[in-house]
């Protein structure tokens, strides 16, 4: 077997080198370019020249082609053909027009060095407006939003703001989605600040201080590799009104409520050509969150690495909340603090460094009731359980960048993050298999994490960069899990060990239109599970594996059309320790991308994307033995090493008309994993636990998606829609039974807004719909919830909201949920503004819903807190 896929890999990584010389000759071009960097006389950098290229002619002039600089005063326009007599045309709103003559014959790619514009300062006598602004525009890889055309008042952050852009999508956890691409970090007046941790921002600063939004698609932060063109990151610049820079500008709150409640918070910014600060902190008494506050990690944007490895997960399961769509979760109470700031210093020309820091110290108090349904094994039972968690983290982040000279610098980043989670929660369950029990856990989790990244860039040319880039990550987690059954029946402690060690070096030469690249990994992956006074060692897993690699990319242009092809392939050698036994297996790995856009008109566009992608094992997966979690008992272990392997692909069509305020965006994709690590399979009669059996099956399945956002300037009123479909195929395997199960997941929003005088009102029904069929029948939920806000602007900046929210019994065969919430911001003078809030208006005491997964049907009742009111007082400085 392992031949076989060794093999099919050697075909795969044969018909990469086939495939660019078959593309070489379809698409091949000179690929020659004209780049260079726009300032005033100040030398300070001018950003969105329009740049035009001419060849000059007898009695015409041709334009060959056009395209603006970048925020940072680069541009970089291609050309097919050597150019005989040409010229370039500078043109700016404010400053003279330019021309710069070239040679009579440019035959290579050039790079033109500084080129400066004058201001030009003209009065009018009379100023007559022919047409009206656009309120944002796409000007080359950016799109440029103007925040005054979508204010109405009733915006108080940043991600009030946000959600009203047209194309613009907030999720739950707080990031950015434009054109249905994720935005990767927010930049504070061209300076990233926060990494993509960007939402403690975006939830905090006010509104008013964005004078201007510019979504940049293909960002490179690095100044020696933007002429390059070769990154695929897209990032949101704000640019910050004058009145905010150069002082300390902020709000401090405190208030009280009826729970009894108590609320602070603090918020304070400095942004200065040098020296940019953020600093954020709050505290309360009533948590309005769901528990475990768990912490994201993301190694998506991590040096755009090859072979991305997989961070450690705890195997406890924390509760979740379904349907996703509801508009706040407030469920459990408890106490929390948390504070997170720090400065970014720029050094000198093109250096900088940057320092963040996070803490967080919380009580969650938390209660739910949950009916299961196990579709397979037609086992039910009823579990109610109350869990209250203590979180202690703290982390640090830093990087920076050092201009070693005009060809030349060095980036770093580093991380560490020390968090504990402790957590006790009692149990009462019921089956139509075996006899109420009681069961009171205790888990604590302990983690430790550090990263540092090295990158250094050397610039030999205007067309050549030599880079490498080093990643050197540690990572370990314990977790120590008690259980006790009726106050009688005590199991010994158990301790679940995890670690994962791994250094990695690239090196890189990078082209305007292809890069090559050559990469080494080395990593150490533990995993062991034992009772406490019991320890076997022989159980303990030690996983090793070396990955060597080459790869490259290149692109093709051709008038409207871009190709672009990129891979990875190379040897890997694993091997394990499990019970003192040494198992060694080698293989070849191959990941690529092949990704084909077309430019059908200046409103179409459409994207065509394959992922071929490995997916790094971990000792977990070949550790054999059981492990227990809550009521779950696990049998975990493969007899064999395999690397799963995951193949994407994904088609999008753009639509996007600034002038008439339309964009939408639709997207199929296909999935294809295989093998998968999932869908749970239940058995065994035990009368105390249930036994959950893990293995690694085959899934596939598709998506699709689409949005559409319509924005009425006149009428100030939009209308958005968001639509997701999903298919997946599990198999499974239960004792001597082996079948499909096959999963369907619909959901639906509309988002309706408009404003008529002092009012605003949102509208926002949605729909969650899944399906199970199975070899035992088939399972359906659907449940409708609709949710609407109504703005009323009283008398200047006071004014009143009240939000809804609706879930209908009917179909559901819940108890209808309707729920409410009134906040009154109340300016007292230019300092002081006052916000009361009544929460849980028409209050029920719980709150049911329904899940629906690919083997199991889950009804969940939470306790919903008590009505609430709370008195706000925020200070301006």
């Amino acid at each position: 077997m392992g031949a076989e896929i060794a093999l099919a890999m050697q075909n795969k990584f044969f018909c990469l080198p086939l495939f660019l010389f078959i593309g070489a000759a379809l698409f091949s071009q000179s690929g020659l370019s004209l780049s260079g960097k726009i300032v005033d006389d100040s030398l300070v950098e001018l950003p969105f020249v329009q740049v035009q290229l001419y060849q000059k002619l007898v009695g015409n002039n041709k334009l060959l082609t056009y395209g603006w600089a970048d925020s940072s005063g680069h541009f970089q326009l291609f050309f097919q053909e050597p150019l005989v007599n040409g010229f370039l045309c500078f043109n700016a709103i404010g400053w003279q027009s330019d021309t710069l003559f070239l040679n009579e014959l440019v035959s290579t790619s050039s790079f033109l060095g500084i080129i400066k514009l004058k201001g030009v300062s003209i009065q009018l006598d009379e100023i007559i407006i022919k047409e009206k602004s656009l309120s944002y525009y796409d000007r080359g890889d950016s799109t440029v939003f103007k925040p005054v055309f979508f204010q109405d008042g009733s915006e108080r952050v940043l991600e009030d703001l946000l959600t009203k852009l047209p194309g613009v999508r907030v999720a739950e956890d707080g990031f950015l989605y434009f054109r249905g691409k994720r935005v990767s970090k927010v930049l504070w007046d061209g300076d990233d600040l926060l990494g993509n941790d960007y939402s403690k921002a975006t939830k905090r600063m006010p509104a008013g201080m964005a004078n201007e939004f510019r979504f940049i698609n293909k960002f490179e932060a690095n100044p020696l590799l933007k002429s390059l063109k070769q990154s695929d990151q897209l990032v949101l610049d704000i640019e910050v009104k004058n009145t905010f820079k150069g002082k300390w500008i902020g709000d401090a709150f405190v208030g009280l409520g009826l729970a009894p409640v108590g609320i602070a918070g603090f918020s304070g910014y400095r942004i200065k050509k040098k020296i940019k600060f953020l600093s954020f902190a709050d505290a309360n008494t009533f948590n309005d969150m769901s528990p475990g506050k768990k912490m994201i990690i993301d190694y998506s944007d991590d040096l755009n690495s090859a072979f991305q490895p997989m961070n450690l997960l705890s195997w406890f399961v924390f509760p979740s909340f379904f349907p996703v769509i509801l508009s706040q979760s407030r469920f459990n109470q408890g106490k929390s603090i948390n504070f997170a700031g720090g400065p970014h210093w720029k050094l000198g020309k093109e250096s900088f460094i940057n320092i963040q820091v996070d803490g967080l110290l919380s009580t969650d108090y938390f209660q739910n009731s949950n009916f299961t349904n196990q579709l397979l094994s037609q086992r039910t039972w009823r579990q109610q359980w109350t869990q209250s968690d203590i979180v202690n983290r703290f982390k640090v982040n830093s990087d920076g960048r050092i201009n070693l000279s005009g060809k030349s610098n060095i980036s770093f980043r580093f991380n560490r993050v020390k968090e504990l989670l402790t957590m006790s929660k009692m149990d009462s369950l019921s089956s139509n298999e075996f006899s109420p029990l009681t069961s009171t856990e205790g888990l604590l989790n302990e983690r430790l994490l550090g990263d540092l990244h090295v990158d250094w860039i050397l610039k030999p040319s205007n067309s050549k960069v030599w880079r490498v880039k080093s990643w050197s990550h540690f990572e370990k987690m314990q977790d120590t899990y008690g259980w006790q059954v009726d106050n009688r029946q005590s199991f010994n402690t158990q301790n679940v060990g995890q670690s994962n060690y791994f250094s990695r070096l690239q090196g890189l030469l990078i082209l305007p239109t292809y890069q090559w690249e050559i990469g080494s990994h080395v990593q150490q992956n533990q995993f062991n599970a034992y009772l406490q006074g019991e320890e076997r060692a022989l159980q303990k897993v030690n996983l090793f594996y070396h990955l060597i690699w080459i790869g490259g990319k290149r692109e093709w242009i051709k008038k409207s059309h871009l190709l672009s092809v990129s891979g990875s392939a190379g040897p890997a050698s694993f091997k394990y320790l499990r019970s003192f036994v040494e198992t060694r297996k080698n293989t070849f790995l191959l990941e690529g991308t092949l990704r084909y856009k077309l430019g059908l008109s200046k409103k179409f566009a459409f994207e065509s994307v394959l992922q071929l992608n490995p997916v790094l094992p971990d000792a977990g997966q070949i550790f054999k033995g059981q492990i227990r979690t809550g009521i779950l008992q696990r049998e975990t272990g493969m007899d064999e090493l395999i690397v799963p392997r995951s193949t994407q692909f994904k088609n999008r069509l753009i639509y996007s008309d600034n002038k008439k305020q339309w964009e939408s965006q639709a997207s199929f994709t296909l999935n294809y994993k295989s093998p998968y690590l999932g869908n749970r399979t239940i058995s065994g009669i035990e009368p105390d636990w249930l036994i959950e059996k893990y293995a690694f099956k085959l899934s596939k399945g598709m998506i699709i998606q689409l949005n559409i956002d319509k924005y009425f300037i006149q009428q100030s009123a939009s209308f958005g829609f968001n639509i997701n479909a999903s298919k997946q195929n599990f198999l499974f395997g239960l004792d001597q039974w082996v079948g499909e199960n096959v999963f369907y997941h619909l959901s639906g929003k509309l988002d309706v807004r408009l404003k008529v005088g002092k009012f605003g009102m949102v509208l926002s029904p949605g729909i969650h719909h899944r399906q199970t069929i199975t070899d035992r029948g088939v399972s359906v939920l659907t449940q409708f919830m609709s949710s609407g806000n109504l703005q009323w602007n009283i008398w200047k900046k006071s004014s009143v909201n009240i939000s809804m929210e609706y879930l209908p019994g009917k179909l559901t065969g819940n108890k209808p949920w309707f729920w409410a919430k009134a906040e009154g911001k109340f300016p007292i003078n230019e300092k002081y503004l006052l916000v009361l809030e009544v929460k849980n208006i028409f209050n029920q005491k719980n709150l049911t819903l329904g899940d629906l997964w690919a083997d199991n049907q889950l009804i969940q009742q939470f306790q919903v807190n008590p009505s609430l009111v709370m008195v706000r007082i925020y200070k301006n400085f």
